[in-house]
């Protein structure tokens, strides 16, 4: 089920999959709810909803610029599980959306049942060094069309996409396709104020959480370095650390083998109750 509710002047795009207890996953940025449909599968025995942050997907308008932090994003998905009357929930995001996920933990603990951190992106600091080229893409899309500014792009950054294109092309195409989707100009303050945003400012504020946890990462990702996954499980008590194959060497291998520990994780939470 596709659906729609108003919070702080926007109206969010939703979407319900199944029933029983809920899984609520979030995307990554630049992306929309179909990313972490695609990742997860079917769930027969779970309820998954999906989200479109501000700035994401179908979701309208765009709204403030100084909404585009970690702690407005956990505060939209707040407001979307109060909306439909969500109780305790397994939280998971990818990438930006693994960051949303630690925000709503540290801001709503008593809504979730577990979390699960898929290759995330974001340390305990704003801007880290491999969301760099993110502002510069924003600062294109400012000033030039789209097709224009990936021109420049691609022209004034050669050695770093040719760095990234040997580890994975995968990652390279992933930042040319911020130039060409739908509404790229007026959606640019993402790009400019998510990677300036961090999900916590010390790594202090994740030793108090106390729900299992589960951290994905991956080898060959320029985006999402592995040792960001390992930090994550290492500074947060009950975190397990899981290695998949890497998408740029399989994409079809590294969602099967997610799923495979992502249903353990859900089996494991419902024998702990």
């Amino acid at each position: 089920m596709k659906a729609e509710f108003e919070h702080d002047g926007i109206r969010f795009n939703y979407k319900i999959i199944g029933e029983g207890p809920p899984v609520v996953f979030c995307h990554g940025l630049g992306g929309d709810l179909n990313q972490p449909e695609e990742l997860i599968g079917p769930l027969p025995s779970h309820q998954v909803i999906l989200m479109d942050f501000r700035g994401h997907g179908q979701t309208v308008p765009v709204g403030p610029a100084d909404c585009f932090d970690f702690s407005t994003f956990a505060e939209d998905l707040s407001a979307l599980l109060d909306h439909r009357g969500t109780g305790r929930a397994v939280i998971g995001g990818i990438s930006m959306g693994a960051g949303v996920a630690v925000r709503f933990a540290l801001s709503r603990p008593d809504l979730v049942q577990g979390i699960v951190l898929v290759r995330p992106a974001w340390l305990d600091k704003p801007m880290p060094e491999n969301l760099r080229l993110f502002p510069y893409v924003a600062e294109l899309l400012g000033r030039m069309e789209p097709q224009d500014a990936l021109s420049e792009f691609l022209s004034t950054r050669k050695s770093e996409l040719k760095d990234i294109a040997v580890v994975s092309r995968a990652a390279l195409k992933s930042l040319c396709r911020q130039f060409t989707q739908p509404r790229s100009v007026e959606r640019l303050v993402r790009l400019q104020r998510m990677p300036a945003s961090s999900p916590i400012m010390n790594w202090h504020e994740v030793r108090g959480l106390t729900m299992p946890v589960m951290v994905v990462g991956n080898e060959r990702d320029p985006m999402h370095p592995y040792e960001f996954a390992e930090a994550w499980a290492q500074h947060i008590d009950r975190a397990e650390l899981v290695k998949i194959p890497s998408k740029a060497a399989s994409a079809a291998k590294h969602q099967a083998a997610f799923r495979i520990h992502f249903q353990k994780f859900l089996s494991s939470l419902e024998r702990d109750g």
